[in-house]
């Protein structure tokens, strides 16, 4: 059992520790405004740190809320990322049980990771899965040139983002979304990609036809998918 933290907050606070099942290697971000928010998160590093590397940050839905790392692994691009793109830093934070992503909170822990390690500045994408898409839209808006690109799959869009999409007219934006989705419309992800592409020439919408609130298994195993995404290059 390890021994309880010393944690002094400005901002946040960090303590390293291993799972239940003493495999899977997590960190613990603390960050204090309001009211303090904590995230267990999942950061692979590149084997080799001899230049600054790609990161990419990873946002789950809400089925993977909880205490389990493990759980960020499900439904994920975590696996396939880590075979094909082994040069890559992965975070991925895991949201606590009954909770909704805070946007801020995730901007800092991205911000702590970026200060602590060698990571190429102008390559940082973002991918979100349903609460996780929702949670990537604020986080866009809120700091339009932080993300080199981003991959937003099935995820809500809520009235900021409808609002101030001119924020993000620089942003090369991949968007996927089931037409039969019941549990967040595919209205959604139409409607912003028609306000989207009246300023920005990269954004793209993957309309899945005849697929439900998911999908996004195939699409993560899909290599063209992260090559459009990877490839990327920030607007200067």
């Amino acid at each position: 059992m390890p021994s309880k933290p010393n944690i002094a907050f400005l901002f946040f606070a960090i303590v390293c520790t291993l799972n239940s099942s003493g495999q899977t290697k997590f960190e613990s971000f603390v960050w204090k405004s309001d009211e303090a928010v904590s995230y267990n998160y999942y950061l692979k590093k590149p084997a080799s740190k001899s230049e600054n590397k790609p990161l990419v940050v990873y946002l789950h839905g809400s089925g993977e809320r909880g205490s389990d790392i493990e759980k960020v692994f499900i439904n994920s691009p975590i696996g396939y990322l880590e075979r094909q793109y082994p040069d890559c830093y992965i975070l991925a934070p895991q949201c606590p049980n009954n909770q909704y992503w805070n946007a801020e909170a995730l901007t800092k822990l991205v911000e702590f990771v970026l200060a602590k390690n060698a990571i190429n500045k102008q390559q940082i994408f973002l991918i979100g899965v349903s609460m996780g898409a929702w949670a990537s839209w604020n986080i866009l808006i809120n700091n339009p040139d932080l993300f080199t690109a981003a991959a937003t799959i099935s995820g809500y869009v809520d009235r900021i983002p409808m609002l101030e999409f001119q924020k993000l007219a620089n942003t090369p934006i991949y968007m996927y979304h089931g037409t039969d989705d019941t549990v967040v419309p595919y209205w959604y992800s139409e409607t912003l990609y028609q306000k989207l592409k009246q300023v920005n020439s990269t954004v793209k919408l993957h309309s899945e036809p005849n697929v439900g609130h998911g999908g996004w298994d195939t699409l993560f195993q899909n290599n063209e998918f992260y090559s459009w995404l990877l490839n990327q290059k920030k607007h200067k």
